[in-house]
This record gives structure tokens, C-alpha cells and sequence, in this order.
């Protein structure tokens, strides 16, 4: 059952979050906000929408804040605040400028302790090769949900895209945007690393952990390895296939470039001990 499958009204009527597991209490609550502090919980504008408008939260309802380090707590929706009622009583008229709206910032009523999760005891990785339209987004999207730690996107010999440094910044905050939001739909209360499109040679100096090679043919997975690099659809060029690194089978179909990152990112998840339920917590 996924977060969007939670019966009833995700109230959680007060009780001490101690007194249930962890993934119930994230899993009942009826959504998941990111915010720059636990210790005061805070909306802005964007989110405050979202929960209100959007997913018709209501103030009798329990949401988790998570500050997407590991630390979070369950909160309960404020009365809600017109957004621009500060400035019509101060300046006696007239709505709010948008600038002001986008910095509105709305409380959460906290409701329990703040708790911390742990890092996970054994980090995983995916990189996987930049595709053309919006694949990267959802392969960024599906990573997060499956529980990877560290997401790179790639930029290797026989990558179509081509970026200019602009468009690199652009598309990595784009990315880690995805990665937030997937994250809140999944329940997870620390982040993935999203990094910015990295060249090949980069990214082999830059992964934590043992890395390899996803590649027809290879090695099955071992438990030495935390990192696992997917080429694109044209494959690798033979200059990066003799980097060093051993490859890795994926199983005995030929797979698109994203399907290959999930296959991955799922035997990585394995490895480690997750259960694919959990996954979205670590």
C-alpha cells in the first residue's frame, strides 16, 4: 500500500508518535513537507497551496515536517492566514505583491518529539546516462521513491544531450525539485543527493563506495559494490568500458537506459538488507 492508499483522515488524534512504528506514523499522516526547521516548523507559500488547495488538507489533520536530513516530527495545520493580511494592515489597501506571497510563510502547530533517522549504514548510488525529453526526470523520480541515496546523471561519450553550463545548473535544480517531491509522496525524511550532470571521468573520482560498469554480460552483484553507472541507450564507448571498473549483469533482457537505472537502484536496495517498503525512509 502506498502513502496515497492511507484510509481515513490521516488524523493521528494526538497520540505519541513513540507508540507506533515509524513507517505507520509516516504512512497515516496525511502528507509529508519539507521545511528549513524542525525545531519551528514553517510553510511557505508554495507548500502551504499545495497542502490546503491541492490535497485539501485540513487543520484537524496530521502532517509530518521533515527537514529531509533525517530529523522530523508530526505537526498539525494552522489556522490558515491570508497571505497578504499583513501588508492590507499596514499599507491599508491593495493585494500583495507577488513577491510577498512567494515569501509568506505559514506555522506548523508541532504535536510530538522531534525524531531522527539515521543515515543508512551503507549508502547506495545510481548514475545513470542523460536521455533526451523528460525520461531523466521520472528515472530521478522513481530512484528517489526506491530509496538511492546518491543520484548523478551522466554525461558520457555517446550521451545525444549536449548542455552549456547554464542549462547543467538548470537542469540539476530541476532534478533535485523532482527528487522533493518525490520524496514527500514516498515518506522520505532524508533526501537523496541529486548532483549536477556530471562527465564520465568525473563521476568516477566523485561516487562513494566501490562502483560499476551496467553491462550485458557482466558479473552478478557482489556486496562490495554501492555504486552502479548506466550507460546510454548507444551503450558505452569502449574508452569507459576499460576505466577499471568491473560490470555488471542486469538480467538477461536488453533493457532501456531508464529501466536499467530502477533495475539497479532495486539490487542495490537489496543488497543492503532494505525492504523495497522501507526504502522511501532511508
Amino acid at each position: 500500500m502506498s502513502a496515497d492508499d492511507v484510509g481515513g483522515d490521516g488524523n493521528l488524534d494526538g497520540e505519541d508518535p513513540g507508540a507506533r512504528t515509524r513507517l505507520e506514523v509516516l504512512r497515516r499522516a496525511a502528507a509529508l513537507v519539507y521545511v528549513d526547521d524542525v525545531a519551528a516548523p514553517a510553510l511557505d507559500a508554495a507548500d502551504a497551496h499545495h497542502l490546503r488547495d491541492v490535497l485539501r488538507v485540513g487543520v484537524s489533520e496530521t502532517v509530518v515536517a521533515s527537514d529531509g536530513l533525517g530529523c522530523w516530527r508530526t505537526c498539525r495545520l494552522a489556522d490558515a492566514v491570508p497571505r497578504d493580511a499583513g501588508l492590507r494592515r499596514r499599507r491599508g489597501a491593495g493585494s500583495a505583491p507577488a513577491e510577498a506571497q512567494r515569501s509568506h510563510v505559514e506555522p506548523l502547530e508541532p504535536l510530538g518529539p522531534v525524531r531522527r533517522d539515521d543515515p543508512p549504514a551503507r549508502p547506495v548510488a545510481v548514475a545513470f546516462a542523460l536521455t533526451k525529453g523528460d525520461r531523466p526526470e521520472w528515472t530521478v523520480q522513481k530512484l528517489t521513491e526506491l530509496g538511492v541515496d546518491e543520484i548523478v546523471p551522466l554525461l558520457t561519450a555517446r550521451t545525444v544531450v549536449r548542455l552549456g553550463p547554464d542549462e547543467l545548473r538548470r537542469r540539476a535544480l530541476r532534478l533535485r525539485r523532482v527528487a522533493r517531491e518525490a520524496g514527500s509522496q514516498s515518506r522520505r525524511t532524508r533526501l537523496p543527493v541529486v548532483r549536477e550532470p556530471t562527465p564520465f571521468a568525473r563521476a568516477l573520482t566523485s561516487l562513494a563506495g566501490p562502483a560499476r560498469l551496467a553491462e550485458p554480460g557482466g558479473a552478478p552483484l557482489d556486496g562490495s559494490t554501492a555504486a552502479v553507472l548506466v550507460g546510454p541507450e548507444g551503450g558505452w564507448d569502449p574508452a569507459e568500458l576499460a576505466c577499471g571498473l568491473g560490470t555488471l549483469d542486469l538480467g538477461p533482457t536488453v533493457l532501456r537506459a531508464d529501466t536499467a537505472a530502477l533495475v539497479a537502484a532495486v539490487l542495490l536496495g537489496s543488497q543492503r538488507g532494505d525492504r523495497l517498503r522501507d526504502a522511501g525512509g532511508q
